[in-house]
């Protein structure tokens, strides 16, 4: 129905070998589950690492409006912006299109639930769905619009939890002990590979 060949994977090993770093190889995982465009199915790290603005964003009227504001962490004598307040920008990017590069980290197979699903992505960020997460900066520049138009800008510190993972490295390709080889030979019949240790 989509067009999608889950076995079509020459594109995708394309886009592997072009990857420079294991977080990158992940980001290639996800970009393939993804394209399932199946909200059962989603490809996940082993990172129990978070980082938060400590306020959250949904779509209204296909605006971005702060709905949840953690007063323990944003005091309001410190940041007086307010629910129902426009998220702009943060760090100068625009929070329409960070968004629409956030969508196939929430697929909900329908446009309008993806994008409500990904907003909340915009000021809560998890690695162990989005393989970049930790690399927000330590405190961002978060732009508003007030109901009446006028802006606010405030610097707002990420609140950073869990270990970040930045690489995974080379494992030893496993291999069978000479006892072993002897015992797979004999039961098919093949000449047992020599002992490179031997």
């Amino acid at each position: 129905a989509l067009g999608f060949d889950l076995l079509n994977v020459a594109p995708w090993l394309a886009k592997v070998v072009a990857t420079k770093n294991d977080l990158d190889f992940y980001e290639v995982m996800v970009s393939y589950v993804a394209s399932l465009n199946d909200a059962h199915d989603s490809y996940q790290l082993p990172s129990n690492f978070t980082a938060r603005l400590n306020f959250g964003v949904d779509l209204y009227d296909a605006k971005l409006l702060v709905d949840t504001i953690n007063r323990s962490r944003l005091p309001a004598a410190e940041f007086p912006f307010l629910n129902g307040y426009e998220l702009v920008s943060i760090d100068g990017q625009d929070a329409q299109k960070i968004l629409d590069g956030l969508l196939q980290y929430q697929i909900a197979a329908n446009p309008r639930s993806t994008r409500r699903l990904a907003a909340s992505l915009l000021t809560n960020r998890f690695q162990a769905i989005m393989p970049h997460a930790a690399d927000v900066p330590e405190i961002s520049t978060v732009l508003f619009r007030r109901p009446d138009g006028g802006l606010e800008a405030y610097r707002i510190p990420w609140t950073k939890a869990g270990l970040p993972l930045t690489s995974v490295g080379r494992y030893i390709t496993p291999r069978l002990d000479a006892p072993a080889r002897r015992r797979s030979a004999a039961r098919t019949g093949d000449e047992p590979e020599p002992d490179p240790d031997a």
